[in-house]
């Protein structure tokens, strides 16, 4: 990081206009330093507020530490997808006054919920500025690296701990409303096989609601490319699939599933079942609701884990007739975060396992796999994330039936 002699101070106020819901990137207010430099020219994007909806930008203000700069400062929009990055879109470039860059985007660029805001500095006059923490825990964080690029990779040694001053707003579409957690329609251990019921109500007063669900499969980064199916569903009724996944040609491997709803519009209510069909013998299963996703935050209580949150999640009472699976899915800004399995006394059952995930991606392993500690009766885990959000949950199956039980992890205080 380069900082001035005199501290840059720069108040940036992004242009709003009503009906404004998208947002990207974010406005620190306050900065104390420039970027790192790593080229002459180079391209920075902020990783830690990706954008909140599907939708279209139409203004951008970018923090600059030099007025009166050429043509110096592009306007940038990726899609990360695991640890790669491409361009989307991008403007300019631009002059730099005042804030820096203060436009209105023309034409609008339209971006999906996770898209992320960038610059470019392509003149040798300025560069981008960011609030770096003054002894102060601030979990955000930027990438930077060299050329005015298109496509590159993630590398921690590029990561940053600093809020970028670059912030859009736009016209919101639509959202990821919730998350149906697990899912499944695949065989299973001891010739059990799996489906995922799901029945859906839409509100009596909500009238026609269109919508889609979208399936993430284990460990394959999300990406516009991932199965999904639309729905339409008149207000006060029904509609159910009895195994979704094979309805979305999306068998073979278990994953979670969004639920994306028009911006504004209330989720329906959702009710999943997954089980294992045993033909004549009936079926065992577990029922679960989607865990929604908007407007999480600081606070307890919840099943969303977030910076500054402490989640815990209990393995089996008995570990001699259950086993356990936990799985991890991360949210839009990806997650980073760890987890450590304690016997019922807390004592510690194993050492800190660290994890990090690209956005929108579900992974599923045994107790074991996951904490590096065999499992023992009444242990549990304690989650922490650093960066970006996820929801956790554990499964415990019988090993005689196979029938599983779900349980999610919950927050249970959250330090700011």
């Amino acid at each position: 990081m380069r900082t001035s002699a005199v501290v840059l101070i720069l108040l940036l106020v992004a242009a709003s206009a009503p009906g404004q819901t998208l947002t990207m990137g974010n406005n620190p207010g306050l900065v104390n330093g420039s970027d790192f430099a790593p080229g002459t020219f180079r391209t920075a994007v902020d990783l830690t507020n990706p954008a909140n909806a599907s939708g279209n930008l139409t203004h951008v203000t970018i923090g600059w530490a030099a007025t009166g700069c050429t043509a110096a400062a592009k306007v940038k929009v990726f899609r990360r997808v695991g640890d790669n990055f491409s361009l989307v879109a991008e403007r300019g470039p631009y002059n730099t006054a005042g804030v820096g860059v203060d436009v209105d985007l023309n034409p609008p660029i339209p971006v999906l919920e996770g898209d992320l805001i960038g610059s470019a500095r392509v003149a040798a006059c300025g560069n981008a500025v960011a609030y770096y923490p003054q002894g102060i825990v601030l979990h955000v964080s930027y990438i930077e690296v060299a050329g005015d690029v298109s496509t590159f990779s993630y590398s921690p040694s590029a990561v940053h701990v600093a809020q970028l001053a670059e912030q859009a707003t736009g016209d919101a579409t639509e959202v990821v409303a919730g998350v149906i957690t697990s899912a499944a329609s695949n065989p299973g251990r001891g010739g059990s096989h799996y489906h995922t019921l799901v029945q859906m109500l839409a509100y009596p007063y909500s009238g026609t609601l269109t919508g889609r669900f979208v399936f993430h499969p284990k460990l394959v980064p999300g990406s516009p490319s991932d199965p999904s199916m639309p729905f339409s569903i008149s207000g006060g009724d029904v509609q159910s699939w009895s195994d979704i996944l094979a309805t979305m040609n999306a068998t073979g491997q278990p994953g979670s599933i969004d639920i994306i709803v028009p911006w504004g519009h209330q989720m329906p209510m959702i009710g999943a079942q997954v089980y294992n069909d045993m033909g004549v013998g009936g079926t065992t299963g577990f029922r679960e609701e989607p865990v929604a996703t908007t407007n999480h935050g600081i606070s307890s209580n919840t099943n969303v884990i977030f910076p500054g949150a402490t989640a815990f999640l209990f393995g089996p009472a008995d570990a001699s007739r259950y086993r356990s699976n936990i799985a991890i899915r991360s949210l839009e800004a990806g997650v980073t975060g760890t987890l450590q399995a304690f016997h019922a006394d807390g004592s510690s059952a194993g050492s800190v396992v660290t994890f990090r995930y690209g956005p929108n991606t579900w992974d599923q392993k045994a107790w074991a796999d996951f904490t590096g500690a065999a499992l023992v009766s009444g242990d549990y885990v304690a989650i922490s994330v650093s960066d970006g959000a996820a929801i956790v949950d554990g499964s415990m199956v019988d090993n005689v039936t196979n029938d599983p039980a779900d349980v999610l992890a919950r927050v249970a205080y959250a330090i700011e």
